[in-house]
């Protein structure tokens, strides 16, 4: 029986690093992916835990990728913008492979998130919204 969004809880695991993601999606142990989103940025390159392999793998294992938004709101505005950065990046890999999103806010705060981060209206309605 597959997990519905809104009845059945969903089992999601932190991801630190690339490596582990890969893993973590490939022996298909989880629902939700939730990227750890601190990271040292190079000067020409952001650090990013989902690459485009990454998500389409999760996509091919229906495997959905989470933003802690929650953890956003803590941050200072230096690494709010990197982080925000990085979340665009994500967006755009997930976008492009169809993959999924979840994200622990309201239905209308997570679309506005979204849609100013650069995601599809296909996106917006295919997202989880669902506390994790």
């Amino acid at each position: 029986m597959a997990r519905n969004a809104n009845r059945l809880p969903m089992k999601t695991i932190v991801a630190s690093n690339s490596e582990k993601a890969r893993k973590i999606i490939e022996s298909k142990s989880c629902d939700v992916l939730v990227l750890d989103l601190a990271g040292h940025d190079n000067v020409k390159k952001l650090f990013t835990i989902i690459t485009p392999v990454i998500a389409r793998i999760a996509q091919t294992n229906n495997i959905a990728i989470g933003i802690n938004a929650q953890a956003l709101k803590k941050l200072s505005s230096v690494e709010k913008a990197s982080t925000l950065a990085r979340l665009r990046e994500v967006i755009k890999y997930c976008r492009k492979a169809r993959t999924k999103l979840a994200v622990n806010l309201s239905k209308h705060e997570a679309r506005a998130l979204l849609i100013s981060l650069g995601a599809s209206t296909e996106q917006l309605t295919k997202t989880i919204t669902q506390p994790f």
